[in-house]
C-alpha cells in the first residue's frame, strides 16, 4: 500500500454513476449541473442527497428554491453531460447549452432532461454543511423514466464520461 492524494483516489476508484441536477435560480433560468457526489440515502419514503460546492451557480439556485431533478443521462448524451459539469449555468440557459429538451415537472419548478434514463423530482428536506460542500437530502416525490436502451453514464475521476 502507499499513500495518494484524494484526486488519484477518487481516479482510482471510478467509475461513479453520473447525474445531471436541474435547478432554477432568482433569474428564472434552468440550470443544469453534472455531479457524482450523489447516493440514495432511504428507501422508505425514497430520498437522496447531492453535495453541491458553496461556490456553485447551483448551489445559490437550491438555497433559493430547494427543489431539483435528478436526471441520469445515457450514452447518447454525452457531449452535454460533459458541458453540464465543466460549464458555469450562471447568467445562462443550459438546456440550449447542452443542447438538451426540457421536460415539465410535475411537482417541482425546475424541468427534467428529456431522454433521461431514470429521473426523479426532489424536494430538499434537510441540509448538512461538510468542508466546502453542501450535502442536500431530498424527498424523491416524482419519477420517470425514458424507454431507451443505452447505459447511463459513468465519470471517470471527473474529466472524463463513460
Amino acid at each position: 500500500m502507499e499513500k495518494i492524494s484524494f484526486n488519484k483516489s477518487l481516479v482510482i476508484s471510478s467509475p461513479h454513476p453520473y447525474v445531471l441536477v436541474t435547478t432554477i435560480g432568482r433569474d428564472n433560468l434552468p440550470d443544469i449541473i453534472g455531479i457524482g457526489w450523489w447516493s440514495f440515502v432511504s428507501w422508505d419514503p425514497p430520498m437522496v442527497g447531492i453535495a453541491v460546492g458553496y461556490k456553485r451557480h447551483t448551489f445559490k439556485n437550491l438555497e433559493f428554491l430547494g427543489e431539483f431533478g435528478l436526471c441520469f443521462p445515457t450514452e447518447n448524451m454525452k457531449e452535454g453531460a460533459l458541458k453540464a459539469g465543466t460549464i458555469s449555468g450562471e447568467g445562462k440557459d443550459m438546456f440550449k447549452v447542452c443542447n438538451f429538451k426540457k421536460v415539465v415537472s410535475e411537482f417541482i419548478k425546475p424541468p427534467l432532461i428529456h431522454g433521461s434514463k431514470v429521473a426523479y423530482e426532489c424536494k430538499v428536506a434537510e441540509k448538512l454543511d461538510f468542508g466546502d460542500h453542501r450535502f442536500y437530502i431530498a424527498k424523491i416525490v416524482n419519477i420517470w423514466s425514458h424507454d431507451s436502451k443505452e447505459s447511463i453514464l459513468f465519470s471517470m475521476g471527473y474529466n472524463k464520461l463513460i
